[in-house]
């Protein structure tokens, strides 16, 4: 599944809410507070910014973010607790678990996700190497 796959999904969701698209100034300043944001993930950036799909709320940039939705006060958040060091969170599952990419420049998986249970270390990590596309397609699947 690609990143066009996804694109077209979500596109064609009639319930669903998006952002505008983050602009690259949006984006650039982002990276300068939580790292390099790249692959899908930066293309669903974008194109989209952010999306709320029924329950289902990904993180995001730009126009129209709120206190639940917004990736870099989320992001900054969950690092003054020591987690996710590393990661991106794209979303919260409810339970403090967190699913997050891995934004990587040169890496040989696009954006994958990472699931970070709450309280836990890398050893936990759960990780989807089908990327970012991939994984929010079958997050979507699963409540339409």
């Amino acid at each position: 599944m690609t990143y066009s796959d996804l694109a077209a999904l979500l596109r064609g969701l009639p319930d669903a809410e998006f952002g505008s698209g983050a602009s690259e100034d949006d984006i650039s300043q982002a990276e300068g507070l939580i790292g390099p944001l790249v692959g899908e993930y930066r293309s669903f950036l974008e194109e989209f910014g952010w999306a709320n799909i029924r329950h289902l709320e990904i993180f995001g940039l730009g126009d129209g973010t709120t206190t639940a939705n917004d990736l870099v006060k989320t992001t900054l958040f969950e690092r003054s607790y020591g987690r996710i060091a590393h990661l991106v969170p794209v979303e919260n599952i409810g339970t403090g678990d967190l699913c997050c990419v891995r934004q990587v420049t040169g890496t040989l998986y696009d954006s994958p996700v990472i699931l970070s249970p709450l309280d836990s270390g890398e050893a936990d990590y759960i990780e989807d190497h089908e990327g970012f596309a991939h994984w929010l397609i079958e997050r979507v699947k699963n409540i339409i």
